[in-house]
C-alpha cells in the first residue's frame, strides 16, 4: 500500500497559522529587559496568590500588633499608622504596574485585531476568486443558476483594501502621539 505523503503547502499552512496564533510568544521575545520585568511582575499581581498573600500579611501584622500576646510587644499598635503606611505607599506602585501589565495586554490584543483583519482580507480574495472561476465554468458548462444575478455580480466584487488600510493606519497614527509621550 501506498505511504499517503502530506503537500508541502500545509506545513506552510501550519507554520502561517502557528505565526499567527502566536503573536503574545513573539512580542515576548523581542521585549526589552524593563518590559519583561513588568510583564513578570504584572502577571504576580494577578495571580489570586497575590492577594492572598497580601492579605495574609496585613492580617498576621494585625493580629501581632494587639496587645494579646503578654510576651510579644507591639512595633505598630492600634490604629496601626505604620501598616497603613505601607499600604497607602504600595498601593500607587501596584496600580500603576497592573496598567502597565493591561497597557502591553491591550497591544497584544491590537495586533491580533490586525493579524485576523489581513488574513480576512486574504481569505476575501481567495473566495472572491474561487466565485469568479465558478461562475465561468457556470457559463462555460452552460448551467443556469438559481441565485440572484444581482448577488453574484455583488459576491464576486473585491472589497477596496486600501480604503481599510487607510482607516487602520488613521485610527493607529491618532493613537501614536500617546504612545510616544507614554514611551520609557
Amino acid at each position: 500500500m501506498a505511504e499517503k505523503r502530506e503537500s508541502p503547502h500545509w506545513d506552510h499552512v501550519r507554520k502561517s497559522a502557528y505565526e499567527i496564533l502566536n503573536v503574545r510568544s513573539e512580542i515576548t521575545r523581542q521585549q526589552s529587559r524593563s518590559a519583561a520585568l513588568v510583564e513578570g511582575i504584572g502577571r504576580a499581581l494577578a495571580h489570586p496568590m497575590f492577594f492572598i498573600g497580601l492579605l495574609a500579611g496585613h492580617v498576621l501584622w494585625v493580629v501581632l500588633n494587639l496587645p494579646i500576646f503578654p510576651w510579644f510587644r507591639p512595633w505598630d499598635p492600634y490604629p496601626f499608622i505604620l501598616l497603613a503606611t505601607f499600604a497607602s505607599a504600595e498601593a500607587p506602585f501596584i496600580a500603576l504596574l497592573i496598567l502597565m501589565y493591561q497597557r502591553r495586554n491591550a497591544r497584544i490584543s491590537e495586533l491580533r485585531e490586525e493579524l485576523d483583519l489581513q488574513v480576512s482580507l486574504h481569505l476575501e480574495r481567495q473566495m472572491t476568486v474561487t466565485l469568479r472561476l465558478l461562475g465561468e465554468v457556470q457559463d462555460r458548462l452552460d448551467i443556469a443558476s438559481r441565485e440572484d444575478p444581482a448577488l453574484l455580480d455583488r459576491l464576486q466584487k473585491e472589497l477596496d483594501p486600501r480604503q481599510l488600510m487607510q482607516s487602520l493606519r488613521w485610527h493607529l497614527q491618532r493613537d501614536e502621539p500617546d504612545e510616544q509621550a507614554t514611551a520609557p
